[in-house]
């Protein structure tokens, strides 16, 4: 998977294949916790050594699309993406 066209708000956005696959784990797991080690462990496999800071770079990359307060930062635990269930 290279990449994906996401639509947001009447627009076409390029998402390339980290954000794609954050995105889609977030997705999978909304409203639970994921540590910045799980997050890397699904986006970069064996690709690199782990390093939070790529993670914090990837989400704050991420967050640029949407809603700032979509995905929210639990002090210690990671990054949890917050979705009504309504």
């Amino acid at each position: 998977m290279k990449g994906n066209i996401l639509y947001h708000e009447g627009k076409e956005i390029y998402l390339p294949r980290q954000q794609t696959l954050l995105l889609e784990l977030l997705v999978m797991r909304k409203n639970s916790v994921l540590s910045s080690i799980d997050i890397f462990s699904h986006v970069y496999h064996d690709e690199f050594e782990y390093n939070s800071g790529i993670v914090r770079n990837l989400v704050f990359k991420l967050r640029k699309i949407f809603p700032s307060e979509m995905i929210k930062n639990i002090y210690g635990g990671g990054y949890m993406l917050c979705i009504d269930s309504q």
